[in-house]
């Protein structure tokens, strides 16, 4: 993924890890998400999408494939909402 091997390189005199920048990135994502969706903004939809890049490049950083995790996480998505519980 391009979009990551620019990110370690934009990232990489700061004195964190990379992991740690990508995962306060996407608390903050998520909170301005949040924000946007409580207020309206339809913007907020943009903001999810940069959300999943950061998601993917958290997946990359750890030396995983996203294509496999994702199938990981989708056959457990479907395991829960398909049980049956009241």
């Amino acid at each position: 993924m391009v979009i990551h091997a620019l990110s370690v390189r934009k990232n990489k005199n700061r004195r964190k890890k990379h992991i740690d920048t990508l995962l306060e990135m996407v608390q903050e994502h998520a909170k301005e998400i949040r924000k946007l969706q409580q207020k309206n903004d339809s913007h907020f939809v943009i903001e999810t999408g940069d959300l999943l890049i950061l998601c993917m490049e958290v997946i990359l950083e750890s030396r995983k494939s996203v294509d496999e995790i994702m199938e990981i996480c989708i056959r457990r998505f479907e395991k829960k909402l398909t049980e049956n519980r009241d």
